[in-house]
């Protein structure tokens, strides 16, 4: 009989501790398909953005990095591609938008306000998916770390994620109201 649960609690145990990695290996997944889908939304606002900001700005070249960099990041195939472009070009359309703080009649563009506020409100999304992320490979790798689960974790070729590190955030403007005096009659 000893010999027999000597046997038989390794195997369950093996059976549990994969199963728990197999599950947060798929939550670390599924949360970075949402990233995923929120990367390629920026993407498809950027070109809006580039042809109205090439109608105020006179810099060919910010403009030429931000749309070199959309194409790389459009062509990554692994993670830690995505990942490296996505946060240069945070950083590059962070430049651009210190750029345009200088053009008063561009900031007052309705249709660059509208592209400011898409590419605002992506960004929020895009920092919340990437916390949630990085909590699930947090626990991916805590759980895949803690012994005895490591020899599970080793035996069925478990690989270990990669954290997605935040860049710098873009800093929007808040567009100017001005307020209307109401004049009574």
């Amino acid at each position: 009989m000893k010999v027999l649960i000597i046997i038989i609690l390794p195997i369950i145990y093996t059976y549990k501790a994969r199963k728990n990695l197999k599950k947060r290996e798929s939550k670390v997944k599924e949360d970075w398909k949402k990233i995923d889908s929120l990367l390629k939304i920026r993407n498809d606002i950027i070109p809006d953005l580039i042809d109205i900001t090439k109608k105020y700005i006179n810099n060919e070249e910010t403009l030429n990095n931000i749309i070199n960099t959309r194409k790389d990041l459009l062509v990554s195939k692994t993670k830690k591609d995505k990942i490296k472009h996505s946060n240069q070009l945070t950083s590059e359309l962070s430049y651009l938008f210190s750029i345009t703080e200088d053009y008063n009649n561009l900031k007052e563009n309705n249709n660059f306000i509208d592209i400011q506020n898409k590419l605002h409100d992506t960004e929020d999304q895009i920092n919340k998916s990437r916390k949630k992320y990085n909590n699930s490979v947090s626990a991916y790798k805590k759980k895949m770390n803690g012994f005895p689960t490591k020899i599970v974790a080793y035996v069925f070729k478990f690989k270990p994620a990669l954290v997605f590190e935040e860049a710098e955030k873009i800093k929007f403007e808040k567009p100017k109201i001005e307020k209307t005096e109401v004049l009574e009659l």
